[in-house]
């Protein structure tokens, strides 16, 4: 951030109010090195901080920390013109009051206190602030300042989950996983994160997990559709579980979190509708059929037909022939 956006944060946050009173303005740059007070020598230098605060917020998707303090309440308040704020990696910024103090605490004898909201915030990292007003004591005096050292919280706190960095590691992701059993098959479904292209499976031969597999999954491009892993297992693979699914995020790679929560859901298999060709042609029975019926009838019509007509003179002949033999 430039020294005008630090110069403009610095006056919106003056012009805010702790408990509904209005603050002097002051105006917050960044100022690396010694500051040019060092070069001067001082009749009288203002007291240290009273307390210093730190937390994290979330402004448009990046965490900050968001920095208070409070004066002291005594007479070197009338002495002082600035204070400055230092973190071990980015650096220091000056936040200069623009007008003189002319009373030792605001309306109400609350003391004076300000914030500053800067310095990025990662994940599970140590910090290192120091804090101190300006002028500072001469050379041969005591130089007081406030540290503080924090350690930021994982992307799992709720004060840094929503934060971009942590949701492109999966702060807000969950795979909805559901896991069937069949018999040489494990079927795992889940939704995979816009934000990650890579997953493996961890299956297990047991709780303990002595002997383990690891099963790439293909490249899902980054989409959220429900992603069905169908795994063929042999023989001596039938009774392995599953145990987590692994997501590889581009921000933490081998050391995101893994998800262990699943539910069991099995559906049955769709049996599949026999093809248009492999469908028998009715028509072509019924006109089969229609054929071989009629043609039945032909051969039965004309059996009668042939006995009504020759079958009675046969028989006449042969009673004839049995009365010729009889009178012999």
């Amino acid at each position: 951030m430039n020294a005008a956006a630090w110069a403009l944060l610095g006056w919106m946050l003056s012009r805010k109010s702790f408990q509904g009173e209005a603050q002097l303005p002051i105006k917050c740059y960044k100022e690396d090195g010694p500051h040019p007070e060092l070069e001067q020598e001082h009749r009288f230098t203002p007291a240290d901080l009273f307390n210093i605060s730190i937390k994290v917020v979330e402004i448009q998707g990046i965490c900050k920390f968001n920095i208070s303090w409070i004066l002291n309440e005594d007479a070197s308040i009338q002495y002082l013109k600035a204070t400055k704020i230092c973190e071990s990696r980015e650096g220091c910024i000056r936040c200069d009051y623009l007008e003189a103090f002319q009373s030792q605490t605001m309306s109400k004898h609350q003391k004076w206190q300000f914030n500053f909201v800067g310095f990025s915030v990662e994940e599970n990292t140590k910090y290192f602030i120091d804090a101190y007003n300006l002028p500072p004591a001469n050379i041969d005096q005591d130089h007081s300042k406030t540290q503080m050292n924090l350690t930021s919280p994982d992307c799992e706190d709720n004060r840094l989950k929503y934060c971009q960095k942590c949701i492109e590691k999966g702060s807000l992701w969950n795979p909805h996983i559901t896991i069937c059993n069949r018999e040489f098959e494990l079927e795992v479904n889940f939704t995979p994160s816009n934000f990650c292209s890579k997953y493996k499976i961890h299956l297990c031969d047991s709780d303990e997990c002595d002997n383990s597999i690891l099963h790439v999954v293909p490249n899902t491009k980054g989409n959220n559709i429900r992603v069905s892993e169908k795994i063929r297992m042999s023989d001596q693979e039938r009774n392995l579980i599953f145990k987590e699914l692994i997501p590889y995020f581009p921000g933490c790679q081998n050391d995101c979190k893994r998800y262990s929560y699943y539910q069991t859901v099995c559906t049955e298999e769709p049996i599949p509708e026999p093809k248009a060709t492999d469908r028998p042609d009715m028509g072509k029975i019924y006109a089969g059929l229609s054929i071989a019926l009629l043609l039945i009838v032909c051969i039965v019509a004309a059996v009668l037909y042939f006995k009504s007509r020759h079958g009675p003179a046969k028989c006449d002949r042969k009673e004839a022939s049995s009365a010729l033999a009889l009178k012999t």
